[in-house]
């Protein structure tokens, strides 16, 4: 099973704020959301898809390997 976060670690690991996170996922344009998984009522992100969607958004050159 691929490592799963919740939105505290992942703001944790990304140092963003909370609010980040929900406008990321929330994006208007859908592919440009962030990706996640909602369980019920609780959300998770695979790091994996985080790390891909921060590579394909990032501006820079720099490849991003931890979530």
């Amino acid at each position: 099973m691929d490592d799963i976060v919740n939105v505290k670690q992942l703001m944790e690991a990304l140092q963003v704020s909370r609010k980040w996170v929900y406008e990321k996922m929330h994006h208007p344009d859908p592919s440009e959301r962030l990706p996640h998984v909602k369980l019920g009522r609780t959300l998770r992100f695979r790091k994996r898809d985080v790390e891909s969607w921060i590579n394909a958004h990032s501006r820079n050159s720099e490849v991003v390997t931890h979530a």
